[in-house]
């Protein structure tokens, strides 16, 4: 029995306003190939199908196209647990539909806990292995928080109230594991049983993040990083989600975070992405990490403007050749995204003028350009004992303008732009999840 865990997919993601459409159909792309290539019998996908709970018509059209050429490929079960990303009414509209074809959904923890366990079975309709398929746990899932309760009390109850439901359905697995293995594999032994994975998103204590990468704490107040006692003892296989560095979860092979498969910003770039591999035979588990091909590169050019013209001079006779073969498929790269930053002593509102001018000729595209000569100038200096915080959003767009030497007769215009931009972003803020 071999599964390949992935999660963190983030379909419909955007990075400063550019979609991120075309790597994610050349991962999809990639990932069925490889799970034909790897004879997988079942994918897991622990959360963050999609970036937004109202995704974009492309986004879930990517989804479906997946899930019909997953279907058709060696892999007989795939299971789907919602992220704090997704929608999980969205999620289980079709899951009759898909059930039939293999295809498990679990957007919200379930009333019995029943039907969050899944059992996997071969060709011949034997089982071969037992899924706790755990969503994330929402406040309203678990109903253990009243609205009364102090920040602390309500984190505490969470952590409480995720622990008892893990305890709860993988006890209850364990015995379908027994009674499964039992029957197909006549066995009297109780000590012989299926193996018993377990998916999850959520924030385990310890877990690596990255600045700039989007994942959020999930839960209430300071508490609720959940710790190594909130997963029960005999999991054979722990998939979780949330975390987009690839890792082990507190120390143990058999515990893992696959981490996004396509870097969400200019932080993960670097950042080997990669799937997880788990095969379980006679007893034993041998787990491998495949590594997810870069579809597109993402660079982070700093200094000065001589040394932002060097970098991106020499960058244009390097960026297509790529010495690590495991990164390569297909040939594919679409054309590199950079973020500049300078780093330079002038802080003139004409840097980006320059800058734009000396990448307009280059092999890659530009989708951010930070000033921070003009950034350190106004959090320091400019600032005249003023704290970051006692600032609001538009005391630090006035200082911008004044640092700057924004002519003033332009100020009016630009500061009605800036509170228009500044509602759509809180807009925004509302609308998520």
């Amino acid at each position: 029995m071999k599964i390949i865990h992935t999660s963190d997919w983030h379909l419909g993601k955007k990075l400063y306003g550019r979609s991120r459409y075309e790597e994610s159909e050349l991962f999809l792309e990639w990932l069925v190939d490889t799970v034909e290539k790897e004879s997988a019998d079942a994918l897991i996908i622990s959360g963050d199908i999609f970036d937004t709970v109202s995704p974009s018509n492309r986004a879930l059209g990517q989804y479906y196209n997946f899930l019909y050429k997953i279907s058709a490929s060696c892999c007989e079960n795939v299971i789907i647990t919602a992220g704090n990303h997704d929608s999980p009414s969205l999620l289980n509209a079709p899951k009759d539909l898909l059930k039939a074809f293999n295809v498990h959904v679990i957007g919200n923890a379930a009333d019995n806990l029943s039907d969050e366990i899944i059992v996997l079975k071969n060709k011949n309709n034997i089982p071969d292995a037992v899924v706790c398929a755990v969503p994330y746990l929402r406040e309203k899932d678990l109903r253990m928080v009243n609205q009364n309760e102090s920040t602390d009390d309500k984190s505490i109850k969470m952590l409480n109230g995720i622990k008892e439901h893990y305890f709860s359905v993988v006890s209850l697995a364990e015995e379908v594991c027994k009674s499964k293995y039992s029957q197909e594999k006549i066995k009297k032994d109780d000590k012989k049983r299926l193996p018993l994975i377990v998916t999850g998103h959520l924030f385990a204590s310890g877990g690596v993040t990255l600045s700039g990468d989007g994942v959020r704490e999930i839960y209430i107040g300071n508490l609720e990083r959940a710790g190594c006692d909130i997963f029960p003892s005999g999991i054979d296989y722990l998939a979780l989600g949330h975390l987009h560095v690839p890792q082990k979860v507190f120390g143990f092979d058999n515990k893992r975070y696959s981490g996004s498969p396509v870097p969400v910003g200019f932080s993960e770039a670097k950042q080997k992405k990669m799937i997880i591999s788990v095969e379980f035979e006679d007893d034993k588990q041998v787990i491998k990490e495949i590594y997810v091909p870069n579809f597109r590169r993402l660079l982070t050019i700093s200094g000065n403007l001589d040394e932002i013209k060097d970098e991106i001079q020499s960058l244009n006779f390097s960026l297509f050749s790529n010495s690590d073969p495991k990164l390569t498929h297909s040939n594919i790269t679409l054309k590199p995204w950079a973020e500049i930053i300078y780093t330079g002593n002038t802080a003139s509102g004409d840097i980006r003028e320059e800058i734009l001018e000396i990448t307009n000729e280059s092999s890659i595209e530009v989708l951010r350009i930070k000033n921070e000569s003009l950034s350190t100038g106004i959090l320091t200096d400019n600032l005249e004992g003023d704290s970051l915080e006692s600032l609001t959003e538009h005391d630090v767009f006035q200082k911008c303008l004044e640092t700057s030497k924004t002519p003033e007769e332009l100020w009016p215009e630009l500061k009605q732009t800036f509170s228009e931009a500044l509602l759509l972003l809180h807009e925004e803020d509302l609308f998520k999840d």
